[in-house]
C-alpha cells in the first residue's frame, strides 16, 4: 500500500511492518487531512492556534499573515482570536475544513462533515470542501447519509452494502452508485 505525498512515495505496509510509529505518524500528518462530524477543534485553543497547529506539527515556518490568508480563503480572518464555542456550527466546520487542508494532504477524510448543519449550510460546506481540495490537489473520501446532498457534488459515490455470511456476521462491500 503506498501513499504519493508531498515528500514522494511512502510503501505503508513497509512502516507498518517495522512498527514504524514515529513515521508512520509523519506519513498521516503530511498524507492525511481530516474533517471530523463535530469539527474536531481543540476548544481550548483559539481558530488561529487550531490552525496553526498541524503546520507547527510539520515545522512549516508560518509567516505573519499567513494565518489570516488561510482563514480568509472561507471569510473566516476576523475570526481567527475567536475560540471555537464562539462561533456558529458552520463556521467551526469551517475551521475544521481549513485545519484539514492546511498542508495540502493528498487525502481528505470527512466523516459526515455537515451532519450539525442545516441543509444549505451543508450544501455550502461541501461545496467549499470540494473547491478548497480541488485546488490544494488533495482527494477528499467523504462518508454520508445524505446521497442527495453527496450526488450533486461528487465525482463518484461508493454505497457500503452489507451482506449477511453467517447467522450474526455480515460483511460490507464498496458498491459504485450510478449518479443521477
Amino acid at each position: 500500500f503506498e501513499i504519493n505525498g508531498n515528500r514522494g512515495t511512502v510503501d505503508v505496509s513497509k512502516l507498518l511492518a517495522r512498527s514504524d510509529d514515529v513515521r508512520i505518524s509523519r506519513v498521516r500528518l503530511e498524507c492525511f487531512g481530516y474533517v471530523l462530524q463535530s469539527g474536531g477543534l481543540f476548544e481550548f485553543l483559539t481558530v488561529r492556534q487550531n490552525l496553526d497547529l498541524p503546520r507547527r506539527m510539520a515545522g512549516t515556518v508560518i509567516s505573519p499573515g499567513d494565518t489570516e490568508a488561510l482563514a480568509d480563503i472561507f471569510d473566516m480572518a476576523e475570526h481567527v482570536d475567536k475560540y471555537p464555542s464562539e462561533l456558529s456550527g458552520g463556521q467551526r466546520q469551517r475551521v475544521s475544513i481549513l485545519r484539514a487542508l492546511s498542508l495540502a494532504p493528498p487525502i481528505v477524510l470527512a466523516d459526515e462533515p455537515t451532519a450539525s448543519v442545516d441543509e444549505t449550510m451543508a450544501d455550502i460546506i461541501v461545496e467549499e470542501l470540494r473547491t478548497l481540495a480541488k485546488s490544494r490537489g488533495s482527494t477528499v473520501l467523504m462518508v454520508s447519509h445524505d446521497l442527495d446532498l453527496i450526488d450533486s457534488h461528487a465525482d463518484e459515490v461508493l454505497v457500503l452494502k452489507p451482506e449477511a455470511v453467517a447467522e450474526g456476521h455480515t460483511v460490507s462491500r464498496l458498491q459504485p452508485r450510478d449518479l443521477p
